[in-house]
């Protein structure tokens, strides 16, 4: 069925409907990851071949502020106290 560019989805959801075997998407990955590292290529018509890592910010710049020159907030000015205007 991966042949056929089946999902690991699809293909468990297909063997669960034709009693054929109770196997979960997940193992199917997990089977596809092992032949794999052993130099299989099952792993070739799968649409994604993994997920991509996410971009993490260089060591020092992670919880820095975003925006350039903040104001503290007991710097803001008397007429934001009240909630006459919009966006205070």
């Amino acid at each position: 069925m991966l042949q056929r560019l089946c999902s690991p989805e699809q293909i468990a959801g297909r063997l669960r409907l034709e009693d054929v075997v109770m196997v979960s998407c997940w193992w199917i990955y997990r089977w596809i990851a092992k032949d794999r590292a052993a130099g299989g290529l099952l792993y070739l018509p799968l649409r994604r071949r993994g997920r991509k890592p996410k971009a993490r910010p260089p060591a020092g710049e992670a919880g820095e502020a975003c925006l350039p020159g903040p104001v503290d907030i007991s710097e803001r000015p008397p007429e934001a106290e009240g909630q006459g205007r919009a966006g205070d």
